[in-house]
C-alpha cells in the first residue's frame, strides 16, 4: 500500500445502507449529492452499491451535505447526528474539524507528497514566525519611542 492511510476494513454494505438512508432522509438524489459534495456520481454509485468504500475526505464531504456524522456514515457505532459529532469533536479533542480535515488529507498522500507538503509547511511556518518576531520588535521600538 503506497498511501499512508489507515485501513479499517469497514463493511462496505453498512456504509452503503447508511448512505442510502441519509440520502433518503435528506431527500437528495445521487446526482444532487455529487454536485453538492464535488464527488463523482459514479463513485457515489459504487458507494451506494457497496462495491467501494469512500475515502475519509469523501465521507466528510458527503456527510456535510447530508448533515450526518462522517464517522457514522463510514459504518462506526457512533451517533448519526452531525451536530453531536461536531460538538463531541470540540469537547473531547484538541483537534478542530479543520485540523482533522488536514490530517485526513495528509494521510491520503504518498510518502513523496507528504514530504513535499511538510517541507513547504515548515518553510512557510518559519517565514511567519520571523515576520511575527519582526512585528513584535517594531511594536516594542515604537512603544519605547513614545514613552
Amino acid at each position: 500500500m503506497s498511501k499512508r492511510q489507515i485501513n479499517y476494513d469497514i463493511d462496505k454494505s453498512i456504509t452503503a445502507k447508511r448512505l442510502i438512508e441519509a440520502m433518503h432522509e435528506a431527500e437528495i438524489t445521487l446526482t444532487e449529492l455529487a454536485e453538492k459534495s464535488g464527488i463523482k456520481k459514479s463513485s457515489i454509485s459504487h458507494y451506494t452499491h457497496g462495491t467501494q468504500s469512500p475515502s475519509n475526505i469523501s465521507s466528510m464531504a458527503m456527510a456535510k451535505v447530508l448533515n450526518v456524522s462522517p464517522v457514522w456514515l463510514m459504518g462506526f457505532d457512533v451517533p448519526k447526528s452531525r451536530e453531536l459529532f461536531l460538538r463531541n469533536q470540540q469537547e473531547t479533542s484538541p483537534v478542530t474539524p479543520r485540523e482533522l480535515e488536514l490530517i485526513y488529507k495528509l494521510r491520503e498522500l504518498d510518502e513523496d507528497g507528504l514530504n513535499f507538503v511538510l517541507t513547504a509547511l515548515d518553510n512557510e511556518y518559519k517565514k511567519v514566525k520571523r515576520l511575527e518576531e519582526y512585528v513584535k520588535k517594531f511594536q516594542k521600538a515604537k512603544k519605547d519611542r513614545e514613552d
